[in-house]
């Protein structure tokens, strides 16, 4: 099971020798809450994906050099986080906690954990989850981190 991270093409020559490291968008004015924190998404390559390409849409008119960026994203193993840095991403408002679909994260992640994806495959079926393959996994440490963001989103909801 992966989860996906989306960012501009432009970034990857940075990426594939620092790899994901915090705070690196110059482009964080349009509500988003980002500091310190990378964010990923279990659901698809072509989720992740949509959503970079929709805060482009959100952000040209301040920043109309965004236009023509190209997006890629890269595929972690989800067993390559830290359950301690996983947060509830307070960007994605859900109204109950089985429509949470993406996930903060506090701390870098090293090139060696990434898979660029090829952007012929990011929207088949290869790189794509259903999402009640994390939300009732047998994997103990995938459960850790669903009953994480369980608990995260009943404290904010209350």
């Amino acid at each position: 099971m992966y989860a996906y991270h989306a960012t501009l093409k432009k970034n990857q020559k940075s990426i594939e020798e620092n790899g994901l490291v915090l705070n690196q968008s110059k482009y964080n004015d349009n509500n988003y809450y980002v500091e310190n924190q990378l964010f990923f998404t279990w659901l698809s390559a072509e989720e992740a994906y949509d959503v970079v390409s929709f805060m482009i849409d959100d952000s040209l008119d301040d920043h109309p050099e965004l236009k023509n960026e190209e997006i890629i994203v890269y595929a972690i193993d989800i067993h390559d986080f830290d359950i301690d840095h996983i947060k509830y991403d307070y960007n994605y408002n859900c109204d109950s906690y089985d429509e949470i679909k993406t996930f903060a994260y506090t701390a870098p992640i090293p090139p060696e954990k990434l898979i660029l994806i090829d952007p012929k495959e990011i929207s088949g079926d290869k790189w794509y989850c259903d999402k009640e393959d994390l939300l009732k996994s047998d994997d103990e440490f995938v459960q850790r981190i669903v009953e994480k963001l369980e608990v995260i989103f009943e404290e904010v909801s209350s």
